[in-house]
């Protein structure tokens, strides 16, 4: 059966946690920004083009490097 490709609205997730200890709740923390970093490793490119031709910023994950041009960037942020 061929698949519906027409836009599905969006939903949104709910993730209910029980009372957790502050050391719970760290390595919580700790796995997803895990999760986060493999995200941006597997899908950065992808993530970067989606968010910036909506106009939503996101803010550099932890351990990223700029591998772009050298030097300032221009005074209109043009390349």
């Amino acid at each position: 059966m061929p698949r519906d490709h027409r836009r599905q609205p969006r939903r949104t997730l709910r993730v209910s946690l029980p009372n957790l200890t502050t050391t719970e709740a760290l390595l919580l923390l700790d796995l997803l920004e895990w999760l986060t970093g493999a995200l941006w490793h597997a899908h950065g490119p992808a993530i970067d083009d989606y968010t910036t031709s909506r106009g939503i910023t996101t803010p550099r994950p932890p351990g990223a490097h700029w591998v772009g041009r050298r030097g300032p960037l221009p005074p209109d942020d043009t390349w």
